[in-house]
């Protein structure tokens, strides 16, 4: 059973890992590459959107799922032009039956409100979530999933306390731009959880199929 890294922007070589790696919408993808692809907030401004999707379509065939992409109120590009790239990734998520891996910064209300307005078939997942207990509930009773990166590492007790309360079959974890390895955060995630660390491997295999079952 792989340890799941379901998002990171490098690739380690660990065959014991299943690495999500994100690509933006014009980089290169090695034919051998498991990734996703899409359009970041930051890169929304100045473009038409219908030619960045247009762009990112052909990739996004080929990748298991679309993203990153999302909302970013610490960003200078446009919010309006940010919330149109994003919809548009959602259609091209719905079309293709492919998994949203969202990056929301000072977003929460707004990505949930646009979950109502979509009422989307394929499955989300906010990356390096960074929310408190309020904000975890808000996402999880819409079935968002939620993924816990390197900030686990640091002994923080209220993202620790919001951590351990995230429902089991909502959970992901992933090294994003970290250099601390994924399989140390799925220790650190289990000790926190309090559970073995081959259950918590076992749990995200089980939410990466369900995932994987949803798109395909």
């Amino acid at each position: 059973m792989k340890i799941i890294d379901i998002h990171t922007h490098s690739s380690s070589g660990n065959n014991e890992y299943l690495e999500l790696k994100s690509f933006f919408h014009k980089s290169y993808i090695p034919e051998t590459e498991f990734f996703s692809v899409g359009i970041h907030p930051w890169h929304a401004e100045k473009a038409v959107t219908n030619t960045l999707t247009d762009e990112l379509r052909p990739k996004a065939h080929k990748a298991f799922a679309i993203g990153e992409c999302g909302l970013d109120k610490s960003s200078s590009c446009s919010f309006d032009k940010q919330r149109e790239v994003f919809e548009a990734q959602i259609k091209i998520s719905e079309d293709l039956k492919k998994p949203l891996i969202i990056h929301a910064v000072k977003t929460y209300p707004d990505i949930i409100a646009l979950h109502k307005k979509h009422q989307p078939r394929q499955s989300w997942i906010i990356h390096g979530f960074r929310g408190n207990m309020q904000t975890m509930k808000a996402c999880t009773d819409h079935g968002i999933y939620l993924s816990y990166g390197a900030l686990l590492m640091r002994g923080i007790e209220t993202h620790e306390t919001v951590f351990k309360n995230t429902p089991a079959n909502l959970l992901f974890l992933e090294t994003d731009e970290s250099n601390i390895s994924i399989r140390k955060i799925y220790e650190r995630a289990a000790y926190i959880k309090g559970i073995a660390f081959d259950d918590m491997v076992t749990q995200i295999n089980q939410n990466f199929k369900t995932i994987h079952h949803n798109a395909y």
